[in-house]
């Protein structure tokens, strides 16, 4: 991630893509049906989950409080702010992106299980329709663009691929198409993404935001052509250094961050399990040697994910410090307008993305026990202590 911005204008360099129906899946999802990768958000599931996966009623809690605090700072048109004037000035993100703000406030209560549709036990459901329909407001109805850069449109393709995966919901199937042919149409012919919609060599950090968009547009069901997955696999293996790790730009350094994503993609794209060779190594040199108790948002979510995948004792090793130190870090002062959410401060990514953010990242990475069935068949299943 490139701390010095979020937003590059739209170029004119420009493709855009209709894709047909019925292209080949890639190998990671080929035998999932449209809607299992969500299925584990149902509420009715979600305690024996918990138990399954490591959860605790303290992480429960720190979840319902963050997602309370993210529908108080919505605003009236359904957007949210990085750097929200309503906050105090040193939690604001430095950036002006509302469209990575949405799609930031949105995915937490989609990973939950609260989507558009009225429910007697969805409190959230307006919130959720207010947020998806601006950002179908704010798309670009010729390219499918939702704008403030390729960062910005990546996480909105998730949210809206997911809401659209959840609810199967038609009224959101042309916007998350369309989000999809986009990223395709200008997807760079060695497979990675930048900034700007344009053909560029692509960068990790925002590259994964476009890989797992379409992971996610898959599993929904939407079209995704599998020459675009097949590029995607050879970026990351241009990214991939003698060390095993991976950079941010192509023969740059190693480092657990770029690692975390791209192992997190190779596990979806590819189906690297917990007994893939080439996913041990780097798991044993980036991820394990550099545990989820620092206050470096954007690289837990990601290495979370990769260790959630490998499951067994290396999950519940992992998960016990992740998610003590969340908990733990979380404003709980019920007298703070704050309540529910994470400070920026310290945060590697802080200032970039300030308080809403950070606290959007933590709560997805709270939420790993439901958020996406198990890629793999577990090792084991310890329950939480």
């Amino acid at each position: 991630m490139n701390t010095s911005r979020f937003a590059v204008a739209l170029t004119s360099t420009f493709f855009a893509v209709m894709l047909s129906a019925g292209e080949s899946q890639a190998q990671g999802d080929a035998k999932k049906p449209a809607s299992a990768l969500f299925a584990n958000r149902d509420p009715a599931k979600r305690e024996q989950l918990l138990r399954e996966f490591g959860g605790t009623k303290e992480s429960e809690e720190a979840v319902e409080r963050g997602l309370n605090w993210l529908a108080r700072q919505q605003k009236p048109d359904g957007r949210w702010m990085l750097n929200d004037p309503g906050i105090p000035v040193k939690d604001r993100g430095a950036e002006s992106n509302d469209i990575a703000a949405t799609a930031f406030g949105l995915l937490p209560f989609l990973a939950a299980g609260k989507t558009h549709k009225a429910d007697a036990k969805n409190e959230y459901g307006k919130v959720v329709d207010k947020g998806l329909t601006f950002l179908i407001r704010s798309q670009d109805k010729k390219t499918g663009y939702f704008g403030g850069s390729m960062y910005a449109h990546g996480l909105a393709a998730i949210a809206m691929c997911e809401a659209y995966g959840m609810t199967q919901d038609p009224a959101l199937k042309k916007s998350a198409q369309a989000s999809l042919n986009l990223l395709i149409g200008v997807q760079h012919d060695a497979g990675g993404w930048r900034y700007s919609p344009s053909k560029q060599p692509g960068d990790m950090s925002i590259s994964g935001w476009q890989m797992m968009a379409l992971k996610t547009g898959r599993a929904a069901g939407l079209d995704v052509p599998k020459a675009t997955t097949d590029r995607c696999v050879n970026f990351l293996d241009l990214h991939n250094n003698a060390d095993t790790g991976y950079a941010y730009i192509a023969n740059g350094g190693s480092t657990p961050t770029n690692t975390a994503i791209a192992l997190v993609c190779r596990q979806h794209l590819q189906a690297w399990g917990p007994a893939e060779p080439k996913l041990k190594d780097p798991v044993q040199k980036f991820i394990k040697a550099n545990p989820a108790d620092r206050q470096d948002a954007y690289y837990y979510y990601y290495a979370s994910q990769v260790m959630f995948n490998v499951g067994g004792q290396e999950w519940t090793d992992w998960n016990d410090k992740m998610r003590t130190f969340l908990v733990t870090k979380q404003d709980v002062n019920a007298k703070s307008p704050q309540l529910g959410s994470w400070s920026p401060q310290g945060d590697l990514w802080g200032r970039a993305g300030g308080r809403l953010m950070i606290t959007s990242l933590n709560l997805l990475t709270l939420e790993i026990y439901y958020r996406h069935a198990p890629l793999f068949e577990p090792k084991d299943k310890k329950p939480a202590n």
